[in-house]
C-alpha cells in the first residue's frame, strides 16, 4: 500500500529548485569554463560554507584563478554567476529546512546563510515565485 507521507515528501522534494540552473541539472562542459575538478571543489566549498560570507577572491584563489577569470569561467560552466549560484544554494537549503523542520522562518534564514528573514523572503520570492511561508504551507506534511 502506498505511503502518503513518503509520496508527499517525494513530491515536495521535486519542488526544490534545481541544483544547477541549466535544464540538465548538471554543470556544462564549456570552452573557457572551469575544469571538472575546479567546479567540484568550488561547489563543495560553497555547500559546506553557506552560512559564511563567501568572497569571489577566496573562491578564485581556491582554484588558482584571478577573480575576473574565475567569475567568467564559473558562469560559462554553470550558467549563472557565482553570486547567483550561492543564493540558489541558500534558497535550496531553506527549502529543505522548510520541508523537514518546524523551525521559525527567522532561524531558517540564518541557517541557510541569509542575513535576516526579509533577505530570505526576497531571494526566495525571486527564485521560487512565492514566499517561504506560503511555500511551506503548500508542502507541509504535518
Amino acid at each position: 500500500m502506498p505511503d502518503p507521507v513518503a509520496d508527499h515528501h517525494a513530491h515536495a522534494a521535486a519542488a526544490l529548485l534545481p541544483a544547477m540552473p541549466n535544464a540538465a541539472g548538471g554543470p556544462m562542459l564549456a570552452k573557457g569554463g572551469l575544469a571538472p575538478w575546479q567546479l567540484r571543489r568550488i561547489v563543495d566549498h560553497i555547500e559546506s560554507n553557506l552560512t559564511q560570507s563567501l568572497s569571489m577572491t577566496e573562491l578564485a584563489g581556491m582554484v588558482q584563478l584571478s577573480r575576473c577569470y574565475f567569475t567568467h569561467a564559473f558562469k560559462r560552466s554553470v550558467g549563472e554567476t557565482p553570486r547567483a549560484f550561492i543564493i540558489r544554494q541558500r534558497v535550496r537549503r531553506a527549502q529543505s529546512l522548510l520541508l523537514t523542520t518546524r523551525t521559525p522562518l527567522g532561524q531558517i534564514a540564518f541557517e541557510a546563510g541569509f542575513c535576516d528573514q526579509a533577505h530570505l523572503t526576497r531571494m526566495f520570492g525571486r527564485l521560487v515565485g512565492e514566499t517561504p511561508f506560503i511555500w511551506r504551507r503548500r508542502h507541509e506534511v504535518w
